[in-house]
Parts: structure tokens; sequence; C-alpha cells
């Protein structure tokens, strides 16, 4: 039996109605909306990371003061527009998913691919993706679907009022 593990960022988004709305039920798929948002950190298929050492792993991989920034960036953190840190794109594969991609100059996007790179390295970890994009999936669709959502007004309306 193999063991996946994976290390998630949770993020709340702050929606003015249920995600659910946003997508006709027919350009779902499998999993679906995502019902718990989150920051995918590392997926390790295959292996069984020790969730002990992981805390202590990123904060060596982070240095402590970049760690306790971070951390303390977090904490303090208020509600802000999800169009200030994120844009809305997608990812095709066997699935269409439709998603919100950090940008590149967010304060979050060099500490997550540090920290992706750094346990990936540590706990010898390979991905099927050329580089790590750090991301809240916001469901996952029918293939060919994903188009229908990124030129959807009324969703991008929609995420223009959701806070995270």
């Amino acid at each position: 039996m193999d063991t996946n593990s994976c290390l998630m960022l949770a993020v709340n988004l702050d929606c003015p109605i249920s995600l659910k709305a946003m997508f006709d039920e027919v350009d779902l798929k499998d999993t679906g909306v995502e019902v718990d948002s989150h920051i995918t950190l590392l997926y390790a298929q295959g292996k069984e990371l020790p969730r002990k050492d992981l805390v202590s792993d990123i904060k060596t991989i982070l240095g402590s003061e970049k760690w306790w920034l971070l951390s303390e960036k977090i904490r303090v953190s208020k509600l802000i527009p999800v169009f200030d840190v994120f844009d809305l794109g997608s990812f095709e594969n066997d699935s269409d998913y439709l998603v919100l991609k950090l940008k590149s100059d967010s304060w979050l996007y060099e500490p997550l691919g540090q920290i992706n790179k750094g346990l990936r390295q540590k706990y010898d970890v390979s991905s099927d993706f050329d580089s790590y994009t750090p991301h809240v999936s916001l469901a996952e669709l029918q293939p060919g679907m994903a188009k229908k959502y990124l030129e959807d007004p009324q969703l991008k309306k929609f995420l223009a009022d959701t806070l995270i």
C-alpha cells in the first residue's frame, strides 16, 4: 500500500456566498468544489513524511529570522481582496482545475517556494510538474471546462468580492 503525504497551509476564503453556487454541477468532476481552501506546500507521493519534524525542518530551510518574519506576518495578516495576491488561472491534466495562483510579487511567494524546494530535497520527493506554483484550488472540473470559468464575469465579480 502506497502512503502519500501532503503538507498544506490553510487559507480562509471569506466569500460573499457559497463558492459552490458559482459552478454548474455537470461541469464538476471527482472532488468538485474545494471546501477546505489551502496552498499545498508539498505533495509527497509514495512517502510518509515525519510530522513531528516538519516544523523544525521548515525553520531550518528558511532560517530563524525568515521563519519568525513569516510566522509573524501570517499571524497579524488582515483580510484583503483575493485579487491583491492571487490571479485566476487553471491547470489542465486528466481534469481541469480552476485555481487562484499566488502572484510572484506576493510576500508569500518566495518563502513558499523555498519551503517546497527544501523539503523536496530533504525527503527526496519528486514531482510530475516542472515547477512549484503556489495556488489555491477552487474546483476540479471536467476536461475542457476551465476556459468557461476563466471567462465568466460573474465568477470574476464573486472573486473580486472575496477576501483572504
